[in-house]
């Protein structure tokens, strides 16, 4: 019965781990891809600062 309890805890402190690393992941792909909009102002300032060099 012991046992149970131990391994029931465990279980579940592993599985609240590894949904937590996972919304992490998740997010931080989001993070990694900027928004199209973002993503054309960065190219045009780094284009005219290119260009200005």
């Amino acid at each position: 019965m012991n046992q149970k309890k131990i391994f029931e805890t465990t279980r579940n402190a592993t599985d609240k781990s590894l949904n937590f690393t996972n919304s992490m992941i998740e997010k931080s792909k989001k993070l990694r891809t900027p928004s199209p909009k973002v993503d054309k102002i960065g190219t045009t300032v780094g284009s005219c600062i290119g260009a200005g060099l």
